[in-house]
This record gives C-alpha cells, sequence and structure tokens, in this order.
C-alpha cells in the first residue's frame, strides 16, 4: 500500500515538475528566438539599406558584393529555417501541455476548466514564427535577386 501512494506522489511530483518546467522553457526559448531574430533582422535590413544606396554600393568590388549578398540570403534562409522550427516547437508545446493538463486532471474531472485556453501564449507564437519565416523567405528573394542584378550590371 505505501509503495504504490509513494509512486503515485512520485508520478504527481514529475508530472507537475514537467508541467512547470514546459512553462519556463517555453518562456526561455521565446525570449531566445525573439532576441535571435532582432539581432538577424537589424542587420539584414542596415545590410539591405548599404546595397540599395548606389554610391556606397558602387564602391565595392564585385567579390566583395557577391559575397555579401549570399552571405545575407544564407542569414534570411537561416532565419527563416528558425522560424519553421520555433512554430514546430510551439505546436509540440501546446500538445504536451495538453497531455500533462490530461494526466494531472485525470481523477478530477470536475477540476478541468471547459473552453479555457493555455496560459502559455502557443498560438500566438506558432503564428508569429510562421510569418516570420515568410517574411524571411521573402527576403532571401529579395537578395537572390539582388544577386541577380549585381551580377548583370558590374
Amino acid at each position: 500500500m505505501t509503495m504504490n501512494n509513494s509512486r503515485a506522489e512520485n508520478r504527481l511530483w514529475l508530472l507537475k515538475s514537467r508541467y512547470a518546467d514546459l512553462g519556463t522553457t517555453f518562456g526561455t526559448v521565446s525570449d531566445l528566438y525573439i532576441k535571435f531574430y532582432t539581432v538577424f533582422l537589424t542587420f539584414n535590413i542596415a545590410a539591405l539599406g548599404f546595397f540599395l544606396s548606389k554610391p556606397l554600393f558602387l564602391c565595392l568590388s564585385k567579390r566583395y558584393i557577391y559575397v555579401l549578398i549570399l552571405v545575407f540570403a544564407v542569414q534570411s534562409a537561416l532565419l527563416g529555417g528558425t522560424s519553421i522550427l520555433m512554430a514546430k516547437y510551439s505546436t509540440k508545446a501546446a500538445a504536451d501541455q495538453q497531455r500533462l493538463e490530461n494526466e494531472l486532471l485525470v481523477e478530477e474531472a470536475e477540476a478541468k476548466v471547459p473552453g479555457f485556453e493555455s496560459v502559455f501564449p502557443l498560438g500566438l507564437a506558432r503564428w508569429a514564427a510562421l510569418a516570420n519565416a515568410t517574411g524571411m523567405l521573402g527576403m532571401v528573394a529579395i537578395w537572390v535577386s539582388m544577386f541577380w542584378a549585381a551580377c548583370s550590371n558590374l
């Protein structure tokens, strides 16, 4: 009897710990993603401004122009890929949260709150990540078109 009670307490403790860790991890991952996205996007937009200002653009050699454009195209692609991974993580975190809540409240059906949404903004995070990915894929297209324009004009 004591062994089963101890297992049940350990299981409950583990479920509660995982639930708390899910929130902490989601917050940390979101914070890191936003910082990462902000820095990469800032450099990307600054570089785009640099390349679109013809006087500065023309004082570089062809080789440097090609390399810089390709670097920023790859950077945009990496940022788009990271955004897709963030959307996948948000989807998984939402499923994990639901599963943990169901396990924690399995014996207390009346404790479940019908229609209650997650305290974590998982849907918003998923949508934002997909929107960011779409935007960054557009940036890749801009960089590739600039690369082709540079090849034909220089």
